[in-house]
């Protein structure tokens, strides 16, 4: 089980008649996707220290990790290339890169025992 720091939601209680005004809702989806950057971070850091770690122990694993990094790399920048061309938004591409950053934790997590 990971233990992320950012499983908590900030709730923003700046309303005016019941409804969230206008900087509020600006100031929230700032706010939300701050969070999910420094989400990301943590993730990728996680990534990275399990994939130093195969491939620090040489081989062809180590081999076979290297190229998947690669071209997970390259194919994840050029469908976030995509997304943003064709109206997607940041925060979708960041909900994106955070999807393949968990799989690669579970991947190399089954993989280290």
């Amino acid at each position: 089980m990971s233990l992320s720091p950012f499983r908590y939601k900030i709730v923003l209680l700046s309303y005016d008649n019941g409804t969230a005004t206008g900087f509020s809702k600006m100031f929230g989806s700032w706010l939300k996707l701050s969070s999910d950057l420094m989400a990301a971070n943590w993730e990728a850091q996680r990534v990275i220290t399990l994939r130093l770690a195969k491939l620090s122990k040489g081989g062809e694993a180590a081999n076979k990790e290297a190229r998947q990094m690669v071209s997970e790399k390259v194919a994840a920048s050029v469908e976030a290339a995509m997304n943003l061309s064709s109206g997607g938004t940041v925060e979708s591409v960041v909900k994106r890169y955070r999807s393949i950053m968990r799989a690669n934790t579970r991947r190399l997590s089954r993989e280290e025992k």
